[in-house]
């Protein structure tokens, strides 16, 4: 049941006294500045000023109209990232590599449509490799028997997301092959 304004919880018709607003206010306060101050240790003011990945443009190829959704890990001393292409037909997952995070290569496609799957057939976007997740860690994939493993979302017609998604998981001992 929401609160009314100038009523407690328990319907009492007395709104706050000064001093309770105060606290209240005070201790809003407080816990912003906190959040800033942690905020500050993790962000950059440093802006590189251009794109690292953008579509190519090119007819027939699996990033023709647009490239998002980036996911950056660290394997065997490189900086990867896998992106999700478009291509006007469907999703499909990229793969591109660095070894300064400034400068990107564009490695190709790594998960693509599959005509001959009811899932597959239009769309096949990875967005997440198990790796290392703490704030401060290298984000170094975590193989699973031998396996990397990633979770993917396809849609089932032809198009920018059309039809009900579903979640699907992949795996693959070199990053580039099922």
């Amino acid at each position: 049941m929401p609160v009314e304004a100038g009523r407690n919880s328990q319907g009492a018709g007395r709104g706050l006294t000064r001093r309770e607003f105060i606290a209240a206010g005070s201790l809003v306060l407080a816990v912003r500045a906190r959040a800033a101050s942690n905020l500050d240790r993790i962000v950059t003011p440093y802006k590189l000023g251009k794109y690292v990945l953008t579509a190519s443009g090119k007819e027939g190829s699996f990033d023709k109209i647009c490239v998002d959704g980036p996911f950056a890990f660290h394997h065997q001393g490189v900086c990867y990232m896998t992106f999700i292409a478009f291509d006007g037909i469907g999703y499909q997952t990229g793969l591109a590599s660095s070894i300064d995070m400034v400068n990107w290569k564009k490695e190709g496609c790594i998960l693509k449509r599959d005509p001959s799957s009811p899932i597959l057939k239009y769309n096949a976007a990875m967005s997440w490799i198990l790796r290392e997740n703490g704030l401060y860690s290298s984000g170094e994939l975590i193989p699973v028997g031998g396996y990397y493993l990633g979770a993917y979302h396809s849609y089932p017609s032809q198009g920018y997301e059309q039809g009900a998604a579903v979640i699907g998981l992949c795996r693959s001992k070199d990053l580039r092959q099922r």
